[in-house]
């Protein structure tokens, strides 16, 4: 005979590991965009993924700690894109940023319904300091990134010998810069409803990544616009063919 145990399925569950604690993110993420952070409670996330609250707390201290993780995991997905391009020997450190702005395009592109609900949870002192803290993490992350690819562009003479920390700074601040203005931009065209399409956000949009463009080539010091922003954040943006 074979005896029913109470949870036996919460159980399983929580077996899954990662998968678990994937679910537990993306049901949380979704309750915080529909019921507001403040709203939403863990009870709620807990009766949505059917689970006990030891699952919940398995994986988490709390509720604060849940948004964290959302936003590290997200993050973090990004870090490793550069790495591993960081990593490659088959690209020059030109092609190795390039490569970057590419690659985080199309992973914040089939992320972008997640990044958009994200935007929302970092109000009010107590979660804009945590947003503070996870993009100063993300930051440190990044510049050394940038910082091992800039040296190695100075050693195959791509680059004129510089203060590779400061060229770091500048590559990580100007596409942070970037990527703020075109948010700021797709509020202003009224495409945050997902109409990427208008031809104001589409000329504006060349614009920007044209001056951008132009200021890359101007602090490296390279001739033309080797760094190329326009393709990928048009291809993430209006889907254009390459």
């Amino acid at each position: 005979m074979v005896c029913k145990v109470k949870g036996v399925k919460k159980v399983d569950k929580l077996a899954k590991g990662s998968d678990t604690k994937q679910e537990f993110l993306r049901t949380a993420l979704e309750l915080f965009h529909e019921k507001g952070y403040e709203k939403a409670t863990i009870q709620d996330i807990i009766d949505k993924m059917g689970v006990s609250k030891g699952a919940f707390y398995h994986y988490f201290e709390s509720k604060e700690d849940v948004i964290e993780k959302i936003a590290k995991e997200y993050a973090d997905w990004g870090i490793s894109i550069m790495r591993k391009i960081a990593d490659r020997k088959d690209l020059n450190a030109i092609e190795k940023i390039n490569a970057i702005v590419e690659n985080v395009n199309q992973y914040k592109s089939s992320r972008e319904e997640d990044r958009t609900k994200m935007k929302g949870l970092f109000n009010g002192d107590k979660n804009l300091k945590l947003e503070r803290k996870i993009a100063n993490e993300i930051r440190q992350d990044a510049l050394a990134i940038y910082e091992e690819i800039l040296g190695a562009g100075v050693d195959e003479g791509l680059i004129e010998k510089v203060n590779t920390r400061e060229l770091a700074e500048f590559t990580a601040n100007t596409i942070n810069s970037l990527n703020d203005s075109i948010d700021q931009l797709i509020e202003e065209c009224g495409a945050d409803r997902g109409d990427f399409c208008s031809e104001e956000f589409i000329e504006r949009l060349e614009e920007k990544l044209i001056f951008y463009e132009e200021a890359f080539a101007r602090i490296y010091k390279l001739k033309g616009r080797p760094i190329k922003l326009k393709e990928a954040f048009l291809r993430r943006f209006v889907k254009v063919n390459k």
